[in-house]
């Protein structure tokens, strides 16, 4: 059996592992830093200490728009997945915190969300129920 020898410099390997695990790897940021690894590319808005702070927008892989505080979502916002889903309303320390609505392809969840979580769904009203 012939052995094959294959010399590979170290930036061709380190290009090589980039490509390779293109998919996986997070996009580095521009402007000032925003702890979500998912919106960490570019950054519009305002800073304070290097880090996202005030209202601004985010987008890497995912996009963001709303307010920060220390590079996280914080108060009210909009985050917008890649394939279209959305999640618009409250968020505290980085997670839906408080009211908000996510809408995954044709559903729709609304209500009190709790550390990322639905905690309290709001529930639609049957008018049929009510008498006047």
């Amino acid at each position: 059996m012939q052995q094959l020898n294959i010399h590979i410099s170290w930036p061709l390997f380190i290009l090589l592992f980039l490509f390779q695990s293109g998919c996986n790897t997070v996009v580095t940021h521009d402007g000032c830093y925003v702890v979500d690894p998912h919106v960490n590319g570019t950054y519009d808005g305002e800073c304070k200490d290097g880090k996202a702070n005030g209202f601004g927008k985010s987008a890497g892989e995912d996009a963001y728009e709303g307010y920060f505080v220390d590079g996280k979502f914080q108060g009210t916002g909009k985050y917008t997945w890649k394939d279209g889903d959305t999640y618009a309303g409250q968020f505290h320390n980085g997670k839906p915190h408080g009211y908000g609505v996510l809408i995954k392809g044709k559903k729709r969840q609304e209500g009190i969300w709790e550390k990322g979580e639905l905690i309290e769904e709001k529930r639609a009203i049957n008018k049929a129920n009510f008498k006047f």
